[in-house]
C-alpha cells in the first residue's frame, strides 16, 4: 500500500523562513504552482501571449528566374502555416539566395497567396518598393547574395496560410543560382507564430 502525507503547511526545520501554505484545491492540466512571495501557494496557468506556439520552416533548392519587373513568384517559397487564433501574429524569417545577370537590382516583397502584405515598404510612391528589399549587384562576379529577411504579419485568421515570396528584376533575376552557371544554392523560410 503506498503511503502519503497529509498537511495543511511546509515549514524549514528551525522555523527561520516563511512557511508555506498548499493549495487548496487540485491543478487543471499544465498548471503550475506560484508562490504570492507570502508563502500561500496556489495553481496557475502559463499566458498565452508573447510565446511561440508552432514553428513551420521551408527550406528550397529549385532555381527560378525572372527577367521582368513585375512580381512573380519564386518556384517552392511558399510556407503554409495555420493560426490557432485570430490575435496571432507571423513572425516571418529568412534568406533567398540570389544573383543577377547585369549591374543592377533585384526586388523581393512577401505575399499571402497572391496578395502582397503591406505596411513595410520602402519609399512612398517608389514602383519597387519591397517588404523583403532592394538588392543591388556588381556584374561580373561569380558569387551569389544570401539576402536575409525579417517581418512581423498580423494574418487576423485562423484559416490555412501560404507565405510566398515573389521576386522581380529589370535583368535576369536568379534565385538558388548565380549569373555564371553555378547552382546547388538554397533558400529557407519560417514562419512562427506568436502568441498575443
Amino acid at each position: 500500500m503506498a503511503s502519503k502525507i497529509i498537511v495543511d503547511q511546509l515549514e524549514k526545520t528551525g522555523g527561520t523562513l516563511t512557511a508555506l501554505t498548499l493549495p487548496s484545491a487540485n491543478a487543471t492540466a499544465n498548471q503550475y504552482i506560484k508562490n504570492d512571495g507570502a508563502g500561500a501557494l496556489s495553481w496557475a496557468t502559463l499566458p498565452s501571449s508573447g510565446k511561440v506556439l508552432q514553428v513551420i520552416a521551408n527550406t528550397w533548392k529549385t532555381i527560378s528566374s525572372t527577367t521582368s519587373t513585375t512580381y512573380s513568384l519564386v518556384t517552392d517559397s511558399g510556407t503554409i502555416i495555420t493560426p490557432s487564433a485570430t490575435t496571432s501574429k507571423i513572425f516571418i524569417t529568412g534568406y533567398v539566395s540570389c544573383d543577377i545577370t547585369a549591374s543592377s537590382v533585384m526586388d523581393f516583397k512577401l505575399y499571402n497567396g497572391a496578395s502582397e502584405i503591406t505596411g513595410a515598404t520602402g519609399d512612398t510612391g517608389a514602383s519597387t518598393n519591397a517588404v523583403v528589399g532592394r538588392v543591388g549587384d556588381a556584374y561580373g562576379s561569380s558569387g551569389i547574395l544570401a539576402l536575409p529577411f525579417i517581418f512581423l504579419y498580423e494574418s487576423l485568421t485562423t484559416s490555412a496560410t501560404t507565405i510566398n515570396l515573389y521576386f522581380a528584376g529589370p535583368a535576369t533575376t536568379y534565385v538558388n543560382k548565380n549569373h555564371a552557371g553555378g547552382n546547388g544554392y538554397s533558400s529557407q523560410m519560417t514562419l512562427m507564430e506568436i502568441g498575443v
